[in-house]
Formats: C-alpha cells, sequence, structure tokens
C-alpha cells in the first residue's frame, strides 16, 4: 500500500510532529519569531512553493494549505493574538513562559490544532 500523500512534507519540507504543524512551523520559522517583515516574508516564500506544486488533483489540497497560511501570517502578524497564540503553544509544548511575562494559560486555551486557535483576529 502506497504511503498517503503528506504536502507539508513534500512541498513544505516539514516531516516531524503532529499534522498541521503549528504556524511558525508551517511558515518556516523559528518558534516566536516576532518581527513583521520576516513573518510575512515567510509566509509569502511557502505561499508560493504551494501555488508551483499544487497542480492537477493536488490544487484542493493546495487551496486548503494556502488557506493554513493565511490564517497563520494572520495570526502572527498581530501582536496580541501571537502572543496568546505563544502562550498556549508554550503550553502545549512544556515550555516555560519568557522571563518577566505572565503564566501561560493552560486550562481555558484551545487546543492549538483546533479552528478556534487558527482563527485570525479581524484586523
Amino acid at each position: 500500500m502506497a504511503a498517503e500523500f503528506d504536502p507539508y512534507q513534500a512541498w513544505l519540507g516539514i516531516t516531524k510532529g503532529p499534522q498541521p504543524p503549528n504556524h511558525y512551523e508551517l511558515l518556516g520559522l523559528s518558534l516566536f519569531t516576532s518581527e513583521p517583515p520576516v513573518i510575512a516574508e515567510a509566509a509569502n516564500e511557502q505561499a508560493a512553493k504551494i501555488m508551483a506544486a499544487a497542480k492537477g488533483p493536488y490544487v484542493p489540497i493546495g487551496k486548503k494549505l494556502l488557506e493554513e497560511l493565511k490564517a497563520a501570517r494572520a495570526l502572527l502578524l498581530n501582536a496580541q493574538n501571537r502572543r496568546d497564540y505563544d502562550a498556549r503553544l508554550r503550553a502545549e509544548l512544556g515550555l516555560p513562559a519568557p522571563h518577566g511575562s505572565a503564566p501561560a494559560m493552560r486550562a481555558a486555551a484551545a487546543p492549538l490544532g483546533s479552528p478556534a486557535a487558527s482563527r485570525p483576529a479581524a484586523v
């Protein structure tokens, strides 16, 4: 039996961890990157890879990934939403809160893979 097609690996080189990946992995960024120009450029580069590869029967998968990229870009470019997301991601990964910040929210946060966690805020 052939392995199921993994567009994250095939098109973006993301081979580890749960799918879909967190927003930083999806954009090809180091965890907790906060510079807007870096985030925007990474999103554009990843989108270009997907658009170049998503042909024929892969168009629907490409559209889905482009929507994920759009959501990740919007969330990470909004400073407050990024801080909230980072707190949830740190909690999920078992990482300590950065020095001098409030403790990460654990109980009330939506799981990172859920639609609520990925939904960008209105800007």
